[in-house]
């Protein structure tokens, strides 16, 4: 009975920090994209982000419902050069550095975009913005692919300015996604099942064989 006891504690502890959590966090969406750009060349230069890759998050107090665009100022992605060499960072997850919106239509999810102003060694980067269209990601699912950069569509690229210099540079984005990130209450629920699960099936055990 007493083992017993100890898991039912150990359980209703865990419960209570998960509730705890979930509380803290309560109504985020957490929207990771990621995806490749293809080339650009501006007169005889190349654009930095040429054959480059792009990842990170976006975080919203909420989904857009149908027909509607939420806005955000908090965002971490990594912008990388055609060697996997980190360019710049957009945002860094602080709130304030960047304006980043995502956006439905009547059934499902269409769009995200994310601007800031960052620093690239000596230099400051304006990006605005990365835009990413979806070809398809119905209100159901966890995750959409983008509509690579050419005709019909023109929207899934990304602009970008270095300062002093002002040359001003764009990419095409030639593969890409979306997806929702769990929230970590949800994690730390499947945890509390799986300990509970565990530790009462050792309970029985040692209980039948006493």
């Amino acid at each position: 009975m007493k083992r017993f006891s100890t898991w039912v504690l150990m359980t209703a502890a865990m419960g209570c920090l998960a509730s705890t959590e979930r509380n803290a966090i309560a109504g985020d969406v957490i929207v990771q994209i990621s995806g490749t750009f293809g080339e650009f060349n501006y007169g005889n230069q190349p654009a930095p982000l040429n054959d480059g890759s792009f990842s990170g998050t976006v975080t919203f107090a909420a989904a857009p419902g149908p027909n509607s665009t939420v806005i955000s100022d908090t965002a971490n992605v990594n912008f990388y050069d055609m060697n996997s060499n980190l360019l710049f960072n957009v945002g860094g997850g602080v709130p304030g550095l960047t304006f980043d919106t995502f956006t439905a239509g009547s059934s499902g999810y269409t769009e995200v975009t994310v601007s800031g102003i960052t620093s690239a060694g000596a230099s400051i980067v304006d990006v605005a913005p990365l835009g990413l269209e979806f070809s398809s990601w119905p209100f159901a699912s966890a995750t959409g692919t983008v509509k690579p950069y050419g005709p019909p569509n023109y929207a899934s690229a990304v602009e970008y300015t270095y300062y002093p210099a002002g040359t001003t540079y764009f990419n095409p984005v030639l593969t890409g996604q979306g997806g929702f990130v769990p929230e970590p209450s949800s994690i730390v629920l499947s945890l509390i099942g799986a300990v509970g699960v565990f530790a009462f099936a050792r309970y029985n055990r040692r209980s039948a064989a006493a």
